[in-house]
């Protein structure tokens, strides 16, 4: 099935086996977007039978750009990038990888008698700015313990 409200496109489809016992669904929408933060598309799938299930939401995510004052100080950034989260039999993990970026501004100080007071309203300098690769990085957790894998580096802390 496939349609669309308020813009947003939405579908799934839905196989349910009579002989295997078994329930799988696949869905997605388009967007969703709040503010400066956008899922698109959002993905789900669930397979459920006597002896297996699970549910997988993915989404690729974007963050901002957006910026906060913090008086002396205005921090800005942004983050685009995929996430997954999976559940089923063999435990939980959630991955993200993607890009980001980070950027520090100082607002412009002014003087009254020789003491700085800030801020004054004028420009902000731009300080510094970074970009950076997130790899993709996985936390889970199994009956063998909790795991962390970062570009293709994994840990495991056995229970």
């Amino acid at each position: 099935m496939q349609g669309s409200i308020d813009g947003v496109e939405l579908g799934f489809t839905a196989q349910l086996g009579p002989g295997t016992s078994t329930l799988s669904f696949n869905g997605q929408v388009s967007n969703i977007q709040v503010g400066n933060i956008s899922l698109a598309p959002v993905t789900l799938n669930l397979v459920a039978s006597p002896s297996t299930f699970s549910i997988t939401l993915g989404a690729t995510l974007s963050l901002g750009p957006g910026e906060v004052n913090l008086g002396l100080l205005e921090l800005g950034g942004s983050f685009s990038g995929t996430i997954t989260v999976s559940l089923g039999t063999a435990g939980v993990s959630a991955s993200v990888s993607g890009s980001a970026s980070a950027s520090l501004g100082v607002s412009e100080w002014c003087n009254v008698q020789d003491v700085a007071i800030s801020p004054c309203g004028g420009l902000t300098d731009n300080v510094g700015a970074v970009s950076f690769n997130v790899p993709t990085t996985t936390v889970s957790v199994t009956s063998s313990g909790l795991g962390l894998s970062y570009d293709g580096h994994n840990f495991t802390l056995p229970w």
